[in-house]
């Protein structure tokens, strides 16, 4: 329950930084952060996150709880490579990055929180850094 907490609140840190970070940008651009690609974009990565969450809710009902970790990573490379046909291509390399992540992870059940901070840390990191360097620099 503890972890599931944390998840909770670095799931909702995350989406408030991408969207303060996003909604600063769009404006120093002179842009809507609400355009019909922007709407596009979430519907598209919604609809594999919403099926992921209640497949895990599945899961931890059913009691195979090795198996939450790797469908979080699985679910949301998923969820990035749908939604990067409506952003940069290279959201789908980070997408495909973390189903290879997650397809390990359920290999190796004892080692799901590594591949946890892996995939939603170490992953991000190294993209961020990427896209940074890349286009905002």
């Amino acid at each position: 329950i503890s972890l599931m907490i944390i998840a909770v609140i670095v799931l909702i840190a995350s989406v408030l930084t991408a969207s303060i970070l996003s909604s600063r940008k769009a404006k120093k651009n002179g842009q809507s952060i609400w355009s019909k690609t922007s709407k596009i974009l979430l519907f598209n990565m919604a609809i594999p996150l919403f099926t992921g969450g209640i497949f895990i809710f599945i899961l931890l009902y059913q009691g195979y709880y090795a198996f939450v970790i790797p469908s979080m990573l699985l679910f949301y490379g998923l969820s990035l490579i749908s939604a990067s046909n409506f952003t940069f291509t290279d959201v789908k390399y980070l997408g495909l990055c973390e189903i290879i992540i997650g397809l390990i992870a359920a290999c190796l059940p004892g080692y799901g929180l590594l591949f946890w901070a892996i995939g939603f840390g170490g992953l991000h990191i190294i993209y961020g850094s990427l896209m940074y360097f890349k286009y905002d620099r």
